[in-house]
């Protein structure tokens, strides 16, 4: 089997597995639960900017992650999609700002917000492995953003899942960027 087939099974998998979670699983629970992380990402970024993301479907919702993460004094960014093929940028967002559905349907802020940089990046994704490795949706958003960023010696990336979603074994290859830490309702974990 190739790594591409080995990742269109793994994203089958793994959407099923994230599916399941939200159709049994109290998702609004878990969000409150990540909220737990919040100082200690917090150290992390800094004075920086954390970009988190609009959830769409069964991602883990951040956004009171989001919201605490303000309230400790971080900036907060969603990213933006630019292009097919491009990297994202991201634009600072407030609590209220009017957002506007991007390519894919999620939302994101309007040309008027700033373009930063950030210096975490919250990502979702579909499993992820103890070894740092991130199944994504297989568009390659992420890793051309984290490339165009100086990769992960430049950002600090966070995957953010629910415990469930973790696999033993994540297929990969040279250009998908490794995670620093997964944040879960149950455990932050250090990579």
């Amino acid at each position: 089997m190739t790594l591409d087939q080995q990742k269109i099974e793994a994203r089958l998998k793994a959407k099923a597995v994230r599916k399941s979670i939200g159709d049994d699983y109290s998702s609004r629970s878990a969000a409150v639960q990540l909220v737990q992380w919040a100082e200690p990402l917090c150290a992390l970024i800094g004075t920086g900017v954390v970009a988190g993301y609009f959830p769409k479907g069964s991602e883990m919702d951040i956004r009171p992650l989001l919201d605490r993460l303000r309230q400790l004094g971080c900036s907060v960014a969603l990213p933006v999609m630019v292009g097919p093929e491009r990297p994202m940028e991201f634009r600072l967002w407030n609590v209220g700002e009017d957002l506007k559905a991007g390519p894919f349907g999620i939302l994101e802020p309007g040309p008027s917000s700033p373009v930063v940089r950030p210096t975490v990046v919250l990502a979702p994704m579909l499993a992820f492995d103890r070894k740092g490795r991130r199944l994504g949706y297989g568009g390659g958003y992420y890793d051309r953003t984290l490339e165009s960023l100086g990769g992960t010696s430049h950002v600090t990336v966070v995957g953010i899942a629910y415990a469930a979603q973790e696999i033993d074994h994540v297929p990969h290859d040279s250009h998908d960027h490794p995670l620093d830490y997964v944040a879960t309702e149950t455990e932050l974990l250090k990579l």
